[in-house]
């Protein structure tokens, strides 16, 4: 039967993986058991994928980075299990040798979505359509980057966390929360999420972002407050904000109460 897809002799292809109509897959890279690969897929060298992911048509995966520092050097992609990559996402190789890009189990990128060179995702992450991770940028479990949005270089946003359409993220965002703007501006606790994995956990946290927007207190006073009230509770919230190397957002976002009052979130 006449092959209409290419694949490197240096790939190496594990049990029940599909390829389709035209697809290439580069030099030395690895695709494990259970992945299918829709027509018109490109996957890049040195690109390692785990056990059952699908990619889309027109997805370009593990291509060289956009960093004009890149030099030609073997740069690197690591995919874990059962994500997803819809039409046209692009995943890029780290920068260079002594760094890889990312990313974890379970993520689904809508279409038209990005991830730079070293960006790490972690597991269960949502990455919505056009929405960009530049590179380095970083985004922990379970948290949901929407439409349009954008995370700057080097910025993280924490697990659990919701970033609404349209905003750019230019500080850290610590867990547990929403933000929106541009530049983004917190919005509250992500009720919807917590009620679902962390419930018990909601009045603690509810303390925890009082202390984090109190624009009275120096940030070196709210961590000690925050370290005392989290402990033994394994939110990681301290941990996350001395770790910050752009700063977390701490400025609210404050709309009407109508808007509040008619937002399709706040019903039901």
């Amino acid at each position: 039967m006449f092959r209409t897809y290419r694949v490197s002799k240096t790939a190496d292809i594990g049990k029940n993986v599909r390829i389709g109509d035209y697809c290439i897959i580069g030099e030395h890279t690895i695709i494990k058991s259970g992945t299918e690969l829709k027509n018109n897929v490109i996957i890049g060298n040195n690109t390692t994928i785990g056990n059952d992911n699908v990619f889309f048509p027109f997805s370009t995966i593990g291509m060289v980075s956009q960093d004009r520092k890149y030099a030609g050097e073997p740069t690197y992609l690591e995919i874990g299990d059962a994500n997803v990559f819809r039409e046209y996402v692009s995943v890029h190789r780290s920068s260079n040798t002594n760094g890889t890009t990312r990313i974890g189990n379970n993520n689904l990128f809508l279409a038209f979505s990005h991830a730079g060179h070293d960006a790490v995702v972690e597991n269960n992450v949502i990455v919505s359509g056009y929405a960009a991770l530049a590179g380095y940028a970083s985004i922990m479990e379970y948290a949901r980057l929407n439409a349009h949005s954008s995370v700057m270089p080097f910025c993280r946003i924490g697990k659990y966390a919701y970033i609404a359409a349209h905003s750019k993220i230019i500080n850290d965002i610590i867990p547990y929360v929403t933000a929106e703007g541009s530049p983004a501006k917190l919005r509250g606790l992500n009720i919807w999420t917590l009620k679902k994995h962390k419930k018990n956990t909601i009045p603690l946290l509810k303390e925890i972002y009082d202390v984090l927007t109190d624009s009275g207190m120096l940030m070196k006073e709210k961590i000690e407050i925050i370290k005392e009230k989290e402990a033994g509770e394994n939110l990681n919230i301290t941990s996350f904000i001395i770790d910050s190397k752009h700063g977390v957002c701490t400025e609210v976002l404050y709309t009407s109460i109508l808007f509040h009052l008619f937002s399709p979130r706040s019903c039901g």
